[in-house]
């Protein structure tokens, strides 16, 4: 469980069974609405995209719906692509009133397309040529759009919370070929998998 502070909007989380770590989702909001408190909203997210803090607004962008663009990429793993996107704002108990730069930065932030256009990998990394050999918690930053995003939940030491987005094109096409009049080596083979990986830098 990840709190939010109500006046700076830091993140915080407590690395300890019972108050940062619940064995299930129905332990987890037992603890949150134990005494008299009550959960006035819910948003029931597939992925966790980013979080930042713009003046006295929180902003937590969460995938609502995805689909998976590769069911099976050679050697395991699939690709997802971001269907629907929900920014989901918490206002601050900031006593400093927001400026129209920081409220423009909110709305324009708010307003950035991600439905339908961005992937991301959630055991594989999908940054570097195919196959890479690094984790999927080192992506190649130079390629992950919400690299920013993901750094207040990174400063926790919860890498893995926030999945690297990539805007980027995947086509994972099957070629079938002659096995009689084609052999690789002693072996005979009757169809070759492609993956084309079209990647955009982020600046």
């Amino acid at each position: 469980m990840i709190s939010i502070d109500p006046t700076t909007g830091e993140l915080i989380f407590t690395d300890r069974l019972g108050y940062g770590k619940f064995s299930s989702e129905v332990d987890a909001l037992n603890h949150i609405t134990s005494g008299s408190r009550a959960v006035k909203s819910k948003v029931y997210a597939r992925a966790i995209l980013g979080y930042t803090v713009l003046g006295n607004v929180g902003l937590l962008l969460v995938a609502t719906k995805l689909r998976n663009s590769i069911q099976q990429l050679p050697g395991g793993g699939s690709v997802c692509l971001v269907e629907e996107a929900q920014w989901v704002k918490i206002m601050l108990r900031n006593p400093q009133p927001i400026s129209k730069l920081e409220a423009k930065n909110v709305a324009d932030l708010q307003e950035i397309y991600i439905d339908g256009m961005y992937y991301f990998c959630e055991t594989r990394d999908i940054t570097r040529p195919f196959p890479s050999d690094h984790l999927v918690t080192d992506p190649d930053k130079e390629f992950v759009w919400n690299e920013w995003l993901s750094m207040p939940f990174k400063n926790l030491g919860l890498n893995d919370h926030c999945v690297a987005l990539l805007q980027v094109i995947f086509v994972l096409q099957c070629c079938r070929i002659n096995a009689k009049s084609h052999t690789c080596m002693e072996f005979e083979f009757s169809s070759i998998d492609f993956l084309m990986v079209a990647t955009g830098i982020c600046r």
